[in-house]
């Protein structure tokens, strides 16, 4: 075998001979020295990658903990915000449920013309402030943190859009008339009684708007207009809305910034308002738009889509047999004296306008048949009151309406020479109602009689529906509410002052029905509600009545054992209609 081998080497040798040997020995050695560094290069290239293969994967690491632990503070500061937001919601909502409660109270009483409508006054304040509340002091930080996000809910409910918009004017009511503000609304009348959409979110809008109009106007008025753009046969409605105000106007240049963006300089001049509104409209499916003059004012314009509404809350006055009826109408504002005029033609009555007390004079002095008089009280020269004075010397049956700003009681002094006296701004409504019962009674001014009270509370009503209350509540003034309420139902119920008190109290007796507070010391209604559902063998009916109002507080009650919810400041049809609903439950069960 070695010997075959040598032979074939020497036969190769001797073939191609040395110097062929040697430059294939050369080139091997080449091959062999390549193929060994781009291994070299290979396993460094390979290290290359592990290491940053190891670094992007701490990278990743180091960014998950680090995005983590940004998700958590925020969402600590999203938690810390709620339940600041909770807590003013309760601290205010509390005595705002007293306040409210004894005005309701108040109103079962006998009371004359004067203090019912002082009374009504008092209530209608109280809801207004409650709105304030709900949409500026607690919706709009809510609602800025949700379009950031865009996670508000929309609405879609029936509501009356006149009715809105006067809501939004007794907020704003009282400081326009110390500014000598009037202000104006105008509906189109082929916008429905009852319209579909978000109002709490409408409300939002316009509340910014007018608050920011009567910031910034010094005089004069501020008008909201709303017409139908469009309507479609499917029922949607495109409706227009402007809000326009002689205030100090706004330069060009910042227009763009306050409602696009929140600076330093537009969070002083108009906070989150104009920004919050352009997003909310967006939301709302609508266009927003402001124009503005420096010293003559600001104009904003915007639209949403609404829907025909299901139930009908507003009904024309019934002016039958009074058609053509003549009503002089003495306004210096040009706005307010237009509105009025296409109002009084829609009610089917004759409207003859005058500018002032002077040519009101004149108009009657020519016996053009005038019916009724609707006079303003503040007027240059000749006012409400002087010209009423001068038309009861020669025209003693004829009635007269005054329209006056809140505060104003001057009209007090002389009330023998008014049929009725109409508090602005005004409500159309009631302006109607005013005119109507004037026309009827023909320039009787009606004396301050006793108003024969309503009572909604009869002691009836715990005889047909029979119940052993518990009312668990901290607070005196909520437990005195809560009593009188409950006693002029006809029930005698029993008070605890938190939740041990409650747990002693049903260990002792059994009650068909708790009204259970959530705030409360020593242990709070939920951990009561709780304790009663675990160790008590004859369960009650839990409703709790809470001044935590705030979104998810109804399903966190429910979630902790409680059968129902009625939020404070306590509504008296919505407790009432509890009462009957469970009462009828707790029959049953027996």
């Amino acid at each position: 075998m070695t010997s075959l081998f040598a032979t074939a080497l020497a036969t190769f040798v001797l073939t191609f001979g040395w110097m062929e040997l040697s430059v294939l020995a050369a080139l091997l050695c080449v091959l062999l020295i390549g193929f060994s560094i781009r291994i070299n290069r290979l396993k460094h290239e390979k290290f290359e990658l592990k290491r940053m293969l190891n670094e992007k994967t701490e990278l990743l690491l180091y960014s998950g903990k680090r995005e983590q632990k940004v998700l958590e503070e925020k969402a600590e500061v999203e938690k810390t915000k709620k339940n600041l937001l909770s807590r003013i919601n309760h601290e205010i909502r509390t005595p705002m449920n007293g306040v409210m409660g004894m005005v309701t109270l108040l109103s079962e009483t006998q009371l004359t013309n004067e203090q019912k409508d002082f009374n009504d006054t008092i209530r209608n304040c109280s809801e207004s402030l409650l709105t304030v509340i709900n949409d500026i002091l607690l919706s709009d930080v809510l609602a800025y943190a949700k379009v950031e996000s865009n996670a508000a809910e929309l609405e879609q409910k029936d509501f009356d859009l006149r009715s809105s918009i006067e809501e939004v004017f007794d907020i704003f009511a009282s400081q326009a008339a110390q500014k000598d503000i009037e202000l104006i609304y105008q509906v189109d009348h082929r916008i429905p009684s009852q319209i579909i959409g978000d109002n709490t979110r409408l409300r939002q809008v316009l509340t910014n708007l007018v608050e920011n109009s009567v910031k910034f106007t010094k005089q004069g008025e501020i008008f909201v207009e709303v017409w139908v753009r469009n309507e479609e046969s499917n029922g949607v409605m495109d409706i227009g809305f402007e809000v326009r105000d002689s205030g100090i106007g706004i330069p060009a240049d910042e227009l763009r910034f306050l409602t696009n963006t929140i600076t330093q300089s537009g969070a002083q001049q108009s906070g989150i308002g104009l920004f919050l509104c352009n997003r909310l409209v967006g939301m709302l499916g609508g266009t927003f738009g402001i124009e503005s003059w420096v010293g003559e004012g600001t104009v904003v314009k915007f639209n949403i889509p609404v829907n025909t509404g299901t139930h009908t809350l507003r009904s024309n006055p019934d002016m039958v047999g009074l058609e053509g009826k003549r009503v002089l109408v003495v306004e210096d504002n040009a706005t307010l004296r237009n509105v009025l005029r296409e109002e009084i033609a829609y009610w089917k009555l004759v409207p003859v306008i005058a500018d002032s007390g002077a040519q009101a004079l004149e108009i009657l002095s020519h016996g053009t048949g005038i019916d009724l008089v609707l006079a303003e009280m503040q007027m240059p020269e000749m006012d409400g009151m002087e010209l009423s004075r001068e038309i009861r010397k020669k025209h003693p049956s004829l009635p007269i309406i005054l329209m006056s700003t809140i505060g104003d009681e001057s009209s007090k002094k002389y009330p023998e020479i008014f049929s009725s006296v109409v508090t602005k701004p005004i409500r159309h409504s009631i302006l109607s109602q005013h005119i109507l019962s004037a026309l009827l009674n023909k320039g009787e001014v009606s004396a301050v009689n006793t108003a024969p009270a309503k009572p909604k509370l009869t002691t009836d009503f715990s005889k047909k529906y029979p119940l052993r209350i518990l009312i668990a509540e901290d607070n005196r003034m909520n437990q005195k509410l809560a009593m009188r309420i409950l006693g002029k139902l006809g029930y005698d119920p029993d008070i605890a002052e938190n939740g041990k008190e409650v747990l002693e109290e049903v260990s002792k007796r059994n009650y068909d029905l708790i009204l259970m507070d959530v705030q409360m010391p020593e242990m709070d209604g939920l951990e009561a509600t709780r304790m009663i559902r675990v160790c008590i063998e004859n369960q009650p009916v839990i409703i709790a009545m809470t001044a935590n109002a705030m979104q998810g507080d109804r399903e966190e009650c429910l979630k902790n054992g409680m059968d129902d919810y009625i939020s404070k400041p306590v509504n008296l049809e919505e407790l009432v209609i509890l009462l009957e609903k469970w009462a009828v439950q707790v029959k049953v069960k027996q």
